[in-house]
């Protein structure tokens, strides 16, 4: 018998190929792409669980990074339960700054509570030769 629901909203943010895509694909047990190619807007996918007689549902929003995409539309920040802040770290100098000046002051200005997850992707791409 079925107790509770729980619906979370997540957000995945972040400049233009650092993974987010990625990151959704992994998580929904669905293949990586091998290809480069930017998501325009917004794609949107769910995941549900089940914990004991609660049904967990998540609702996955992958924002596209390019500025031209526009994603920093106040639709993207409204009403988020958690947000995934993901950067490459690869290439940590271009692709972090912009999560606390554009994507965390617009969840702050647009969502009452959000649990922020700051994540590093793209270790694969790291050298590990030692000096």
């Amino acid at each position: 018998m079925l107790v509770d629901e729980i619906n979370i909203r997540l957000v995945i943010l972040g400049v233009g190929s650092v993974g987010k895509t990625s990151i959704v694909k992994s998580f929904l047990d669905q293949e990586i792409p091998r290809m480069y190619i930017p998501t325009i807007g917004s794609s949107i996918a769910r995941k549900e669980f089940m914990l004991k007689n609660i049904a967990i549902k998540v609702n996955i929003w992958d924002i596209g990074g390019q500025k031209s995409f526009n994603p920093l539309n106040p639709v993207f920040f409204t009403n988020v339960d958690t947000a995934f802040l993901v950067f490459d770290l690869s290439q940590p100098k271009e692709t972090l700054p912009g999560l606390e000046i554009d994507y965390l002051a617009n969840l702050s200005k647009y969502t009452d509570v959000c649990i922020a997850f700051v994540i590093g992707n793209k270790l694969d791409l790291i050298s590990t030769k030692e000096n």
